[in-house]
């Protein structure tokens, strides 16, 4: 895989749901992105589809990551267990 572009950003949630990397600001198609959880969180990170919940996604404690192989990566979203969760992401 030759990779043309890498794209990277940050963000921070709440307890409600946002998109992770809204679609006007990536190239598309991606390979996968990386979603990385700040170390210094005071709860979690979850990933998943438009209809992630604390229930309902992939829990990132702080300081873990997860790459997810995607095309679309507008279609993922997070929310945090707390208030002010920080993330990182990278879009390859």
């Amino acid at each position: 895989m030759k990779v043309k572009s890498i794209q990277a950003g940050a963000g921070t949630v709440g307890v409600a749901a946002q998109v992770l990397i809204p679609a006007n600001t990536y190239r598309n198609p991606a390979f996968y992105v990386e979603v990385k959880a700040d170390a210094d969180n005071s709860g979690d990170v979850f990933v998943g589809e438009s209809a992630v919940s604390a229930t309902q996604g992939y829990r990132l404690d702080a300081g873990e990551s997860v790459q997810i192989p995607i095309e679309d990566p507008s279609t993922l979203s997070v929310i945090g267990s707390a208030a002010d969760q920080s993330y990182t992401w990278l879009l390859v």
